[in-house]
């Protein structure tokens, strides 16, 4: 029997790839775009294939926000309070390093609308680099203002260096050591390898913080743990903490903070 791709079939919740628009089984009064939650939960179906990713989120990028917000997700919000309780603020006694929430250089990989970037700033980052692969997403995330530097067309299983530095004439050395990278949303079944989290380290300065959600199917159907104790016990990375809180609707992801490999810089606590 042939693997039967769940984005190519009818089904009652299902992307259309005659219209290239996401809807549910027709009704009595026509056909009728997806619920905020069945659209979000068709997100995980993307099968890590760059293509279909692309087209999906181009698609909701307009819908995007409101959908989640009505979801109640926690995502950005949990994550900005991490990084800002990590890091030293301009007004901190912490004058070992110079790198504040002011001057930090962050990176927002998977930046989507730019609703981290938008948290993030509300705690005090201003240096936002914004990548994603969905360039409708991006487009909505300049709105924002927030942002420095924003790319589109960003593959993160790819190097992301190499791309930034490509999409925006910064040098190589300017574009792979950010002091603080996030990752939010992208740890998702359907979306991304578990090595990308590598990737994530790589392009973070030594001693520089990993700060990433990861959904609670994604974790347990990609070793997430094993691969995590992995670059650990290689000395790619230290674990500084990690939580579980609820992410979006009732579901639940792991907030994780890591440390580059390196020299600690500009970080409290660890």
């Amino acid at each position: 029997m042939s693997e039967t791709d769940p984005l190519d079939v009818p089904v009652e919740i299902g992307f259309d790839p005659t219209t290239n628009v996401v809807k549910t089984e027709a009704s009595s009064d026509g056909e009728s775009m997806m619920t905020d939650h069945e659209r979000i939960k068709k997100a995980l179906m993307l099968n890590l294939e760059n293509d279909r990713i692309n087209r999906f989120y181009n698609e909701w990028s307009e819908d995007y926000d409101a959908d989640v917000t009505d979801e109640r997700y926690a995502g950005p919000i949990t994550i900005a309070d991490m990084a800002a309780r990590l890091y030293p603020t301009a007004t901190s006694s912490d004058k070992t390093h110079p790198e504040t929430v002011d001057t930090a250089r962050v990176l927002d990989a998977g930046c989507g609308t730019g609703l981290v970037g938008v948290a993030l700033h509300q705690v005090g980052f201003r240096r936002l680099t914004g990548v994603d692969l969905s360039q409708n997403m991006v487009d909505l995330a300049a709105r924002t203002n927030v942002y420095e530097t924003l790319c589109g067309d960003i593959d993160l299983t790819q190097n992301i260096s190499t791309q930034v530095s490509t999409a925006t004439g910064l040098p190589t050395e300017q574009s792979d050591q950010f002091d603080l990278t996030v990752c939010v949303g992208v740890f998702t079944l359907g979306h991304v390898p578990v090595n990308v989290l590598d990737s994530l380290l790589s392009i973070t300065r030594p001693g520089g913080l990993v700060l990433a959600t990861v959904r609670e199917e994604y974790y347990e159907a990609h070793g997430f743990e094993a691969h995590c104790d992995a670059l650990i016990a290689a000395g790619d990375a230290t674990h500084i903490e990690s939580t579980w809180g609820r992410y979006v609707s009732e579901d639940h992801a792991l907030y994780v903070a890591l440390r580059a490999a390196g020299q600690p810089g500009g970080l409290r606590g660890i």
